[in-house]
């Protein structure tokens, strides 16, 4: 009996020793898979920043491909910081690079580049010092052709990206901005003379100096697409002077001091931005021709939603102007133009005429604003047809010295004061075919 008992014993301790010595094994099999994961795993996260890693830190890049020029592309391919070989399939690409400037006129300059392809991306380009006081551009390129500028930042710099001479060029996806104690940007993105390029998906804000977010200088067929521009405080989100025949679409323009001016520039194509919360204007035409605003959202602006002056033939259709302080759309000697199937509400008046001829407001839905829906102040020979105007504050159509002009088939009703008001000195108007009601 007592042998039995001490046999099983034994039989329960060599079993015990065995399950102890298999979970060893077992549990340190899973231990050493889980840390030869772990460095596998970092191994590949470290050859991920390889790049970033082993990125240089300059003061300047400069490139001068000019014929004879010790510095061209030749040269800056065998340097730390370029690699490709400048043909489209493998471009001459400059990436990752740290640029902490030191009074150096420009962090990347690129000029006399015509026949090879570029790319600029994934840099930083900066002034790291509270205050700046010296004239410096992050990224600058003359007379150059077929490059990119790709998902860079620059900070705290004079200007951020200048363009001069450009053609086919594509600036995407960079963030500009400055926090220095100083405000000391101007331009987020200057362009000059240059024609052909694509410039979209950039974020510009926080220049508090006295400049502009984007301005285009004597510029051409260029494409200025889904930018995101705002706190410009003493400049334009966006302006264009002496530039034609540009696409402006699907920007956010927002909290500068102007959101976007045409100065002396024709034929250029506005549509599906958004324009608001701009301490002045959201949209400006100062002698500016033939341009199309189109399908535009300009709101909550401090003055006018759009002012108009000394500006001729150009079109304003199927935009939403509302919110806007003083006037929602505002025309001041100035021809020829057609403002068609807007809304227009919650301005002070929806649209102000004043000395403008040979207009055409049609089909417009204009209420809810809280002085006249349609003002005009010696202005003669345009036409009003076919809107529908109500519950505006004080007249639904409100003339002043204004003769000559046609009001008809339009929908007038429910105004604080009368349906059309004219003074005495407002005659040979021709009004007819409109309802009138209920003001």
């Amino acid at each position: 009996m007592l042998k039995n008992i001490k046999r099983k014993k034994e039989v329960f301790l060599l079993l015990t020793i065995l399950c102890i010595i298999i979970s060893t094994f077992f549990f340190s099999g899973i231990l050493t898979d889980q840390t030869r994961s772990f460095h596998k795993e970092n191994m590949e996260f470290e050859s991920q920043k390889v790049d970033v890693k082993f990125a240089g830190v300059y003061t300047n890049i400069t490139i001068d491909d000019s014929p004879g020029s010790p510095n061209n592309w030749d040269w800056a391919k065998n340097q730390p910081w370029c690699s490709g070989l400048g043909t489209l399939l493998d471009p001459y690409i400059i990436e990752g690079q740290i640029l902490n400037m030191s009074i150096s006129t420009h962090g990347i300059r690129i000029t006399n580049s015509i026949s090879s392809y570029f790319v600029i991306r994934n840099s930083i380009i900066q002034w790291n010092q509270e205050d700046n006081t010296f004239r410096m551009t992050g990224i600058f390129l003359s007379n150059t052709s077929k490059g990119q500028i790709v998902n860079n930042t620059v900070y705290d710099l004079t200007k951020g990206i200048h363009l001069n001479n450009i053609s086919n060029v594509k600036i995407i996806s960079n963030t500009i901005y400055d926090h220095t104690i100083t405000n000391h940007m101007e331009e987020g993105i200057l362009v000059e003379n240059s024609y052909f390029l694509n410039v979209s998906k950039n974020k510009i804000y926080d220049i508090s100096g006295t400049g502009n977010g984007m301005f285009l200088n004597s510029s051409f067929f260029n494409n200025i697409t889904d930018n995101k521009i705002y706190d410009i405080a003493n400049g334009n989100g966006v302006r264009l002077e002496n530039s034609s025949s540009n696409k402006v679409s699907e920007n956010i323009v927002y909290n500068n001091e102007v959101g976007i001016t045409l100065q002396a520039s024709h034929n250029n194509t506005f549509s599906r931005n958004n324009v608001s919360n701009n301490a002045d204007h959201g949209l400006v035409l100062d002698q500016s021709h033939n341009n199309s605003i189109l399908e535009n959202n300009i709101k909550d602006n401090t003055q006018e939603g759009i002012y108009i002056v000394n500006s001729h033939n150009n079109t304003i259709v199927k935009s939403e102007i509302k919110d806007n302080t003083i006037n929602g759309i505002y025309v001041s000697n100035s021809d020829d133009n057609v403002i068609s199937e807007n809304k227009i509400q919650n301005n002070g008046d929806g649209i102000h005429l004043i000395n403008s001829r040979f207009n055409s407001l049609s089909e417009n839905t204009i209420y809810n604003n809280t002085q006249h829906g349609v003002h005009l102040d010696d202005s003669g020979l345009n036409v009003i047809m076919a809107n529908i105007i109500w519950e505006n504050g004080e007249n639904g159509i409100n003339f002043i010295q204004s003769q000559n002009n046609v009001i008809s088939d339009s929908y007038i009703y429910n105004n604080g004061l009368h349906g059309i008001s004219l003074d005495s000195v407002s005659d040979q108007n021709n009004i007819s075919k409109n309802r009138i009601y209920d003001n």
